[in-house]
């Protein structure tokens, strides 16, 4: 059975390193509810300490900086959240979740070019992910480029995992969008 190579990740330390706890949060909208893993079991919850020690053993951990991102993004602090999803995000660029939610973050603190940048690039990583489409959608939306927002509200809905889900991405469509969504709970 052939398997590919593993890539190498070149000698580098995290950019911004390990995040601190913050003095205050700066509000954001509130994240969309996630998706349980299983329909039984709900996603795992980490902790900070989790996290930290995680990334004190390998800081080249990119799933511990996307659960630190989402950590953050979770209790409305921006600027940790935008950090540790770079160092996810550059520590594994193939992953489309990673790049969904930055774009998600970018998209909440109003920069919609980096939104769509992200947005784009998580697309090409997992065309069949319809938040990544409705995501698009947002961005292009509020960009004022309606009839591609369209576009990709339909294409949202078409790959929708449930008919609610797929009403969401119609109603976006047919001009009442609701917030962006995060990709499921790592």
């Amino acid at each position: 059975m052939y398997s590919p190579p593993a890539m190498e990740l070149p000698d580098q330390t995290p950019i911004g390193g390990i995040p601190t706890e913050p003095a205050s949060f700066a509000p954001l909208a509130t994240p969309a509810p996630q998706t349980p893993a299983s329909p039984t079991a709900p996603a795992r919850t980490w902790s900070y300490d989790e996290l930290t020690q995680a990334l004190q053993a390998d800081p080249t951990d990119s799933m511990a900086y996307y659960r630190l991102a989402r950590f953050w993004h979770a209790r409305n602090s921006a600027n940790q959240a935008l950090d540790a999803y770079q160092n996810a995000a550059r520590l594994d660029p193939m992953n489309g979740a990673m790049q969904n939610d930055l774009g998600v973050l970018y998209y909440q603190r109003g920069n919609n070019r980096e939104a769509e940048k992200a947005l784009r690039r998580s697309m090409g990583l997992d065309p069949f992910a319809a938040a990544n489409h409705y995501n698009l959608g947002l961005a292009l939306l509020r960009a004022g480029r309606r009839d591609e927002a369209a576009q990709e509200f339909s294409r949202a809905a078409s790959s929708a995992a449930s008919d609610d889900e797929r009403q969401r991405f119609l109603n976006a469509r047919n001009g009442r969008p609701g917030g962006p969504l995060l990709s499921p709970q790592p």
